[in-house]
């Protein structure tokens, strides 16, 4: 969902970062990424 987020508000992400996001199996961190997702001028 954190890489939708960012891919519907047209923030680039580079492939590290995707790759870091899709690696992360924490679910308490994948929500403060998507919250962050929210808000971010840039990934």
């Amino acid at each position: 969902m954190t890489l939708r987020i960012l891919e519907w508000r047209d923030i680039p992400v580079c492939f590290a970062l995707r790759e870091r996001v899709l690696d992360c199996y924490d679910l308490d961190q994948l929500e403060v990424l998507a919250r962050r997702a929210m808000t971010v001028e840039r990934a």
